[in-house]
């Protein structure tokens, strides 16, 4: 998934550098998994070599089939039908490829169809997800010949494309009117990321923050702990941003505009008690293991770069390795010695950024192997002053004792406690949010310690407490 943004972004931004002209394709077929023909797809799995046994077995799964059809409730009578893919069933999404296979070989090998130049020889032509296909067309002529090589392949497999919402985005001097009935466009969408000519459109950003916050709006209808709140913001507040920074660098707007969401999430709207680099610690450090928005989205395109790189049949290795220029330690690859860029794209400048700042402040991380919330917890880490990290360590001691059978209200409490930020009215008074600091029974200053344990208020309670479960009470 990865490497088709990745490749897509680097191509945009290489054509509109050159100013090389071509089309880009975002293919839409017409309810793509219910036409699949079904003989089509048994010859296929012949053709790809699969035992006639297997292919004889799937052929029991797809023969004699019958359905009805409800409408207001009455069902149809029964009738048999010769084509669709299951959605839902395990095997369909693999059957679906294969049958999708023939088109983009033919796409690929047939040499009057010319996708958009990379660097040297190279060209892409095709790029396909599932039933997501993306093609670069270089002139009217390619496209006119795709569209001959599409109508054979509909003619067995009974494919059809959907004109009504596939998009172009024209580079160049590309003719927009051989383009028929397909809408032409300035931001396309791939994989659900936007993309202008000049690579991620800003569009996209503005998605991840409309997104970001549905969810918490949906998550504050909820009573939920900090924890809770923490793991909502890790697992679904952040996740679509996190995706979009493997292929695309953060704006630091919308990492701020972020940070404001999750923080008015976590504290109803109301100031942070607590700075938030200790909300980055681990949860056994007395953290809620949020993450740091804008240095997770530095590590993210660091390994997208690295990843891709390393990898073995990579289609835009040599794409990758022009935008980064001279800037290449952080792939800790060879000398290139095919063209450079003059100067490296934003993505991969963040990415050798980013490897330059993790040598100082994380040594200890491996970059490839441990995943981006561990690697930011390191950063955060080194950045603690001892103090904080004396009480990170008391902490987590301290947890260990504790019993995981407390009720979730308790483990705020006590999280609120060992940072010292319950509302004692010394803490208030600090704050200029009450006029005295002192204690309402006995005139001593109320710190949390105090209201809790020395106050002698607060001991017959704590003898009551003892008395009901039958244990020593306090001194």
């Amino acid at each position: 998934m990865f490497a088709i943004l990745t490749v897509t972004r680097d191509a945009f931004e290489y054509a509109t550098q050159k100013r090389l002209s071509g089309a880009f394709l975002s293919i839409d077929q017409a309810k793509a998994f219910d036409r699949v023909r079904h003989t089509y797809l048994l010859q296929v799995m012949r053709e790809f070599g699969f035992p006639a046994s297997f292919v004889d077995l799937v052929g029991l799964l797809y023969r004699n089939l019958t359905c009805q059809v409800v409408v207001n409730g009455a069902a149809s009578t029964s009738f048999n039908y010769t084509r669709g893919i299951r959605q839902g069933c395990p095997l369909g999404p693999t059957f679906f490829i294969m049958s999708l296979e023939p088109l983009l070989t033919i796409r690929t090998e047939d040499v009057n169809i010319r996708g958009f130049p990379l660097t040297g020889k190279e060209e892409v032509n095709v790029l396909g997800y599932a039933d997501d296909v993306s093609l670069f067309l270089r002139d009217a002529s390619s496209l006119n010949r795709f569209c001959y090589v599409f109508n054979r392949y509909a003619d067995v497999s009974r494919a059809k494309i959907n004109e009504g919402k596939s998009r172009a985005l024209p580079f160049g001097s590309f003719p927009k009117e051989a383009l028929g009935t397909i809408a032409t466009v300035d931001a396309v969408k791939v994989l659900g990321v936007y993309f202008s000519r000049s690579g991620v459109a800003e569009c996209t950003w503005q998605r991840a923050l409309e997104r970001a916050q549905a969810v918490t709006d949906g998550v504050k209808s909820f009573d939920l702990t900090l924890q809770e709140k923490a793991l909502a913001v890790k697992a679904r507040v952040c996740a679509f941003a996190n995706y979009v920074s493997r292929i695309a660098t953060m704006p630091s707007k919308t990492a701020n505009q972020m940070n404001k969401l999750i923080g008015d999430l976590l504290w109803d709207g109301q100031p942070a008690p607590v700075r938030r680099i200790l909300l980055r610690l681990p949860v056994n450090k007395g953290g809620l293991g949020l993450p740091h928005v804008l240095t997770t989205s530095k590590v993210l395109p660091l390994k997208t770069a690295r990843q891709l790189h390393q990898a073995g049949d990579y289609l835009g290795k040599n794409l990758l390795r022009y935008w980064c220029s001279t800037h290449t330690k952080f792939l800790e690859a060879e000398r290139h010695t095919c063209p450079l860029a003059e100067s490296p794209s934003a993505f991969y400048k963040t990415a050798a950024n980013t490897w330059r700042m993790l040598e100082t402040k994380a040594p200890e991380c491996d970059i490839d192997q441990d995943p981006p919330v561990r690697i930011v917890e390191c950063v955060t880490r080194r950045q603690l002053p001892e103090e904080d990290k004396r009480k990170a360590e008391a902490w987590k001691k301290s947890k260990a004792k504790q019993s995981r059978g407390l009720p979730k209200e308790v483990q705020d409490f006590e999280w609120r406690r060992n940072w010292d930020v319950l509302s004692s009215r010394e803490r208030l008074h600090r704050f200029g949010v009450v006029p005295s600091a002192r204690c309402p029974n006995c005139r001593a200053d109320e710190s949390t310690e105090h209201a809790l344990f020395e106050c002698p208020a607060a001991k017959p309670v704590w003898r009551l407490t003892a008395k009901d479960f039958k244990i020593r009470p306090p001194p």
